[in-house]
């Protein structure tokens, strides 16, 4: 499971970008990940949405 925001650390965890590279890095057969946002519950953190491309050496 993924959690925290795109750009920063956020509790104790990585930024989700980081997050997706370790992915990419440790499994290269991952093509995407699908997410889920809690926008609907907590509308005050909805950030503009981003696509996020595992990135690729």
């Amino acid at each position: 499971m993924l959690t925290g925001q795109w750009g920063q650390a956020f509790d104790g965890r990585p930024s989700l970008e980081d997050q997706m590279a370790a992915i990419a890095q440790r499994f290269p057969q991952i093509q995407s990940v699908s997410h889920f946002a809690f926008a609907w519950q907590e509308p005050a953190w909805d950030r503009a949405r981003q696509t996020c491309a595992l990135p690729r050496p």
